[in-house]
This record gives C-alpha cells, sequence and structure tokens, in this order.
C-alpha cells in the first residue's frame, strides 16, 4: 500500500490506515515538545515553556480528535503493526520517521535548542516540506490531512457512520474531557463533524488557509489579505488571540513576539522574547534504556519506559 499526492485514497479501509498513523503522527510530536520543554532549566526561558506546554496540550487535542474520527468511521485506535503499511506501527519509536510523509525527515528526542526549534517549525509549517512530490508519501503534514479530508467526502458515507455508532459505541471523547486550552474537542457521527474534527487539528498548527480567514474575518467584519495571518482563530477568555504552532515556534526562533496584523511568512517584529539557549541542563539526544542499564539512573529510566508504556496502551 503506496500512497502519494498522485495516488490518493482508494478505499473506506486505507482511509481507516491514514487515520490511524494521524493519530501516531500527532503522538508521535509529544515527546519531541516535551523532551526540548523537560530539558530547559527550572526557571529559565519561562515564555517559551510556557509556549511549549501550550502547543502539547493541544497536540494531546489533535491525537483525540484523529481518535474520534477513526472511530466515527469504525476503525479502532491500535498500538500493533498495521500489514497493509510495510508492517509499520503508529507508535514511534526515536528516532523516528513519520509514515507517509517524508519529508519531514527524522525526528529526534533532544535538549531545547536552536536547531531543536527549527525541527518544531518544521513540523508545524504551512509550506511544503520538499520541492517535489515523494514516490511515496506525502509532501507534507498539511498534504496528508487534505487527503485524508477527500478519503472522508469520498468513502465515509452516512451507513459508515451509523454503523460506527453501533459498533464503536462509547468510543468518542467528550468535549467535556478537554481542559483550559484552546480549541474544540468535536465528537465525531456524520461526515461534516469529521471533516470539522480534521480541520481543527491543521488550522491550530498551520493557521488558517485563506477561505477559512474570509470566513472568520466576515464573521468580525474586516477582510484579510491573501496571505494567512499568524493567529489560528482561536481566542483566549481574556481577548488574545492565539497564534498557530507555526507561528509560535517562529516566535521562540526570533526572540520577538508577531506584531498585530503581521502574515505567517513575515519575521517577528514586535516585543522582545528572551532567550537564553545556554540554560538548558545537558543530555544525549534519543537516549535509550539498555545505555544506561549498569548505572545509577538505570532503573529511573526503566520505570520511565515502563510507565509511558503503561500509559499510551491506556489512551488506546
Amino acid at each position: 500500500m503506496n500512497f502519494s499526492e498522485k495516488t490518493p485514497i482508494a478505499s473506506l479501509e486505507e482511509l481507516r490506515v491514514h487515520v490511524q498513523f494521524a493519530i501516531g503522527l500527532e503522538l508521535a510530536t509529544i515527546p519531541v515538545y516535551l523532551t526540548g520543554l523537560y530539558s530547559i532549566v527550572d526557571g529559565e526561558n519561562t515564555i517559551a515553556s510556557r509556549v511549549i506546554q501550550s502547543v502539547v496540550i493541544e497536540e494531546m487535542l489533535h491525537m483525540a480528535l484523529a481518535a474520534n474520527v477513526l472511530n466515527g468511521i469504525g476503525g479502532i485506535p491500535s498500538t500493533d503493526h498495521v500489514p497493509s503499511y510495510d508492517n509499520n506501527t503508529p507508535i514511534p519509536t526515536f528516532p523516528t520517521s513519520v509514515p507517509f510523509i517524508p519529508g519531514l525527515g527524522k525526528l529526534n528526542l533532544a535538549g531545547f535548542s536552536k536547531e531543536s526549534i527549527e525541527t518544531f517549525i518544521k513540523i508545524e509549517t504551512p509550506e511544503r516540506s520538499c520541492a517535489e512530490e515523494p514516490e511515496t508519501g506525502y509532501n507534507s503534514i498539511g498534504t496528508f490531512y487534505e487527503a485524508i479530508k477527500e478519503g472522508i467526502r469520498k468513502y465515509a458515507t452516512p451507513q459508515v457512520f451509523e454503523a460506527a455508532k453501533k459498533d464503536r459505541a462509547g468510543c468518542q471523547v467528550a468535549a467535556t474531557e478537554y481542559y483550559g486550552a484552546p480549541g474544540t474537542l468535536i465528537q465525531v457521527t456524520d461526515q461534516q463533524s469529521a471533516l470539522d474534527a480534521i480541520n481543527e487539528i491543521v488550522i491550530q498548527g498551520e493557521g488558517p488557509d485563506p477561505s477559512t480567514l474570509q470566513k472568520i474575518a466576515s464573521e468580525h467584519g474586516s477582510i484579510p489579505g491573501s496571505d494567512r495571518k499568524v493567529t489560528d482563530g482561536d481566542m483566549l477568555d481574556s481577548g488574545w488571540e492565539m497564534h498557530s504552532h507555526y507561528a509560535r515556534f517562529r516566535e521562540i526562533q526570533y526572540g520577538r513576539r508577531y506584531s498585530a496584523n503581521q502574515k505567517i511568512g513575515d519575521i517577528p517584529n514586535g516585543i522582545i522574547v528572551p532567550i537564553d539557549w545556554d540554560e538548558v541542563y545537558p543530555m544525549a539526544d534519543n537516549p535509550k534504556e539498555a545505555e544506561y542499564a549498569d548505572t545509577d539512573v538505570g532503573p529511573a529510566v526503566q520505570a520511565f519506559n515502563d510507565v509511558y508504556t503503561s500509559l499510551l496502551d491506556s489512551i488506546y
């Protein structure tokens, strides 16, 4: 089963495989971002820490949204290998390549640095990750999710959702289970709610596309330019407009906030965000349990892996 933009999803089963790996894609970002966050010296780089933490919470939302879509179309979130897709598993082992999206390259567990922030930006970029279409897989996360949306339109019929309501009854994560952060946890019961859930993932990560921006603007009495703005369309209770993940990481990269009405391709030119790249605990990239088996931290590493494995099993 080899997919690309030239060979789109051709069946309901292929759509389910895509969404299974969409859950894995959203999961794969969380350890990458958390490793960068936890490597920051306590009490330092407080703004950057809050930014990374806010993105992690929303990636958890995205993982739940993708799971709701899969349950909604009759699939079963699973940690098992997928025989029809080169026996890959949606659970990442670092360093990892993201199935379906070769343009992202390798994702590593690494400390907070200029290089790791560049990786964060590459994950969330709204642009294509490579200049040409790959022979297999998709050019970017955006094109991957566009393929899923087209598959939903073609193969997720009313009959599919009705059958899933019986076969996967009780498996939708409710909005009441999501806490405190921007975004909406959508229960997937029909084609439109499935598309809404995918759009929620894409908009928070990359920012709205021009048509969505037009809708947002018309509701607020203004007309946007043709370029994407840095906002993702969410707003906190305080009135603060939330930036997309891509824009938030660019602010860390340049050490400045975006000014009002800047576009997503602009270099942030607002107030300074103090960043000290040296206030980071030393750590090896992609640490493995076996490397620490005979050291005094070996038991802690093993305990962490056991708890993390249990956590993933419980989530799935």
